[in-house]
């Protein structure tokens, strides 16, 4: 795959996971009146989440690989990447003694992974679509005269 489109979806990837864990906490914190005076410790967890994802996908090479219409590879790297988050986010809720909702806290692991299962399952169904329109095959067309 050329550098262009290798860039185009490292970074349509990128953008779409952070957008994705950024709504999910805000709906969450709308829903549940946290956002009310802006509590110190729910914006804490929104930015060490937001460096949590960026640590663990980089960690996994989740964005950095450029195979990606190799499903199971990308799919393994963001459910191990998302393994690693959830740890990082709760190994700093137990070393920081906030006082965060678990309820809050587990809609937030389930709806973003929800959203990044959502987000490959549609990239799973754009690549089926490519792959069966014959969209990747390059057409070669030879010129020439034998004698």
């Amino acid at each position: 795959m050329s550098t262009r489109n290798s860039n185009l979806f490292r970074f349509f990837f990128a953008g779409m996971d952070l957008f994705a864990l950024n709504t999910v906490f805000l709906v969450l914190t709308m829903q549940m009146n946290r956002i009310a005076g802006l509590e110190y410790q729910y914006v804490v967890l929104f930015f060490i989440a937001n460096l949590g994802w960026l640590f663990s996908a980089y960690a996994n090479a989740v964005y950095i690989n450029d195979n990606y219409f190799n499903f199971e590879l990308f799919a393994k790297q963001s459910l191990k990447s998302f393994i690693l988050y959830i740890v990082f986010i709760l190994l700093f809720i137990f070393l920081y003694n906030y006082n965060y909702s678990r309820l809050f806290v587990v809609l937030n692991f389930a709806g973003f992974g929800g959203t990044i299962l959502f987000t490959r399952l549609l990239f799973l169904l754009m690549v089926f679509y490519l792959k069966k329109g014959n969209k990747f095959s390059k057409k070669i067309v030879i010129l020439g005269y034998n004698d």
